[in-house]
């Protein structure tokens, strides 16, 4: 029996994610849309490490602008910026 076949005895032991495709074809790419059920991507621990380190940057700017009001409004640009220099010095045990 063909492990592709899509009849309901054949043996599965994942998630079946069935894909279709998007988009037209007058010249332009065809993507691929998952189901609203299919898993996600796995998170790197750069994402880990970003989501946790731009709250804290953002908090301590937060808690900056309070005491000196004068300070300009910093981007979240500027924030994602901090982040990478921070990854980047960080060694490789930690």
């Amino acid at each position: 029996m063909n492990s592709n076949s899509s009849s309901p005895s054949a043996p599965f032991d994942g998630v079946r994610v069935d894909h279709k495709l998007v988009g037209s074809r007058n010249g332009k790419k065809l993507k691929y849309k998952k189901p609203a059920g299919a898993p996600k991507r796995f998170k790197s621990s750069y994402i880990f490490f970003s989501t946790f380190t731009h709250k804290e940057i953002q908090k301590k700017l937060k808690e900056e602008k309070q005491k000196n009001p004068a300070l300009p409004a910093v981007k979240t640009t500027t924030i994602a910026k901090m982040v990478s220099k921070a990854w980047k010095e960080q060694s490789q045990s930690e």
